[in-house]
Order: structure tokens, then C-alpha cells, then sequence
């Protein structure tokens, strides 16, 4: 005969509460073992993220010795925290403008999974939605950076504050990133020990090649990871950035990277003689104007 309505309602729940537990099983029987391969050797997870954590503690404590040290000199830190702010608020709207992407088609969106390396955004990339993305980036850039355009000859004391400054912010994503993704130090430590030799290096090829120094944590994984999935670094970088878009890269994730791209954009313009404090625009406007009097 035919089974009453609410009789195969009690049997679609039995079997779905089957089948859930089924895949709770399965899930723990085969889960990824928390450990690191090296060649013929494994050790643990739970040492690797001790020995990342405690890797960032001199960094920590010497940035702390700097800012304490800095506020003793009355250095000028007002400024300097203004344009990590505007740096910070620039990288915050690349992130915005991922999601905007995303929601016209020039990047992908879906399930949170790991994207196949031949989708059809990385081999056939939408360049005029990208194009789109990055004039409206460009354009939010060359706003922003006008308060943080060098007015003046700049002194010790406020070159010393910009450092002070975003090397203090570096150290806050570091923490943040110990606490949250430890794993994901290796690619912080080389910025925060390279960059720490910028203030005491004056030469402008010393202070390019330290910084380049710094950067070979997120480039080279950024290179590794196109290297295993055949990818060139373009396509690549579009790769990580449709991982963000279906959420496979967690949102925190993503606000981590803009804010180490925040202090890595202050540095930048420090090492290579770009930086200006946060100068309010009437302010701007009378010093260029006695600028070209003088």
C-alpha cells in the first residue's frame, strides 16, 4: 500500500540523520594528519606552530622597545599613524572591489571549495571587468596618496615615526596571525626580521633590496603555488584571488593580508623615499604654495 505523508517524512529524517552521521565518521576516520613532511621525517603540528609563535617574540619585543623609546623622543606619531590609516583604508577598498568583481562575473563565486587550476576565469580571464576593477583602484590611489605627497624636506624624527609606526602594525597582523593561522607565519616572519633593517640603513640600494627581502614570504608562495598547479604568476595571483571570492580563503584571512599590505605600502614609500606624513589638505595646498615661493 501507500505509506501516509507523515510516515515518509519520518523516514526522509531517519535517513538523513544516517547519512549525516555516516559523513561525521568518515570525516574523522580520514582526517588530515596535523603534521609537516620533510623527505623521510614528520614533526608534529602542534611544535611547528610553537616554534612559529615563539619566532615572532624578539620582533614583538623590540618593536615595543622602539615605540616606547619613540614616545620618550615626542616623535611625531600622529601623522604617521594618519597616512597608515589612509594606506590601510586604500587596501580595504582593493578588498571591497574583489567582492565587486565577484558579483559582475569577472570573478568567480560558488561552494567553498578549492578551485580547479583550468577554470575559465584564470585560462580565460574577463580583462575588461579587470581592467574596470583596477582603473577604480587606481583612481581611489591617486586620491588618497594626495595628504601623503611630501610637502617638505623630511626630518629623522618623522621618517623614524613612519617606521615606528608600521612596523608596530606589522607586529599587530603578526600577533593576530600566531593566534588565528600560526601555520601562516611562514610567509609573515621574512617581512617582519627584513623589514626591521630599514631605519638603520640609508642607502637607497640597501633599503630596496631588504625590502625585496621582505617580500619573499607571500611572493614565494605565491610562486609556489602557481608552480604546483602549472600556473604563471598572473594567473596565479587571479587563482588566490577566486579563492577569496567563493570564501575558501576566510574573510579574516583576507583582512589580515590587507592589513600587512597596509604596513607593507608605508614601508615601501619609506625605503624608497616616497613617504610624507598625513598633511591635512589646507595645510597641503599652503606648504606647496610656499614651496614654489621659495
Amino acid at each position: 500500500g501507500v505509506l501516509p505523508e507523515g510516515r515518509l517524512g519520518q523516514l526522509g529524517r531517519a535517513t538523513e540523520a544516517l547519512l549525516g552521521s555516516i559523513d561525521m565518521s568518515v570525516g574523522v576516520a580520514f582526517r588530515t594528519p596535523n603534521a609537516v613532511f620533510l623527505d623521510d621525517r614528520a614533526a608534529s603540528g602542534w611544535t611547528v606552530r610553537l616554534m612559529l609563535i615563539v619566532a615572532i617574540v624578539p620582533f614583538a619585543l623590540g618593536i615595543l622597545d622602539l615605540v616606547a623609546r619613540g614616545r620618550r623622543r615626542r616623535l611625531p606619531f600622529v601623522p604617521a599613524v594618519r597616512a597608515l590609516r589612509t594606506r590601510l583604508l586604500v587596501w580595504l577598498w582593493a578588498g571591497v572591489l574583489l567582492w565587486v568583481g565577484a558579483l559582475t562575473g569577472a570573478l568567480p563565486t560558488g561552494d567553498a571549495l578549492p578551485l580547479p587550476p583550468s577554470s575559465s576565469f584564470v585560462l580565460d580571464a574577463n580583462v575588461a571587468g579587470l581592467a574596470v576593477l583596477a582603473l577604480a583602484f587606481v583612481v581611489v590611489w591617486l586620491v588618497a596618496r594626495r595628504p601623503l605627497i611630501p610637502a617638505s624636506r623630511l626630518t629623522p624624527e618623522e621618517r623614524l615615526a613612519g617606521y615606528t609606526c608600521a612596523l608596530a602594525w606589522l607586529g599587530v597582523v603578526a600577533v593576530a596571525v600566531a593566534l588565528t593561522k600560526p601555520f601562516a607565519l611562514a610567509f609573515v616572519l621574512p617581512s617582519l626580521y627584513a623589514w626591521l633593517w630599514l631605519p638603520l640603513r640609508s642607502r637607497p640600494w640597501q633599503r630596496a633590496c631588504i625590502y625585496v627581502v621582505g617580500l619573499v614570504g607571500p611572493l614565494g608562495g605565491m610562486l609556489l603555488l602557481g608552480h604546483e598547479l602549472g600556473l604563471g604568476p598572473v594567473e596565479a595571483a587571479l587563482y588566490t584571488a577566486g579563492l577569496a571570492t567563493v570564501g575558501y580563503v576566510s574573510l579574516f584571512s583576507v583582512l589580515l593580508t590587507i592589513a600587512w599590505l597596509a604596513a607593507a605600502a608605508q614601508l615601501s614609500a619609506l625605503a624608497f623615499g616616497r613617504y610624507g606624513p598625513y598633511v591635512r589638505m589646507p595645510r597641503l595646498r599652503l606648504a606647496v604654495r610656499e614651496r614654489r615661493q621659495d
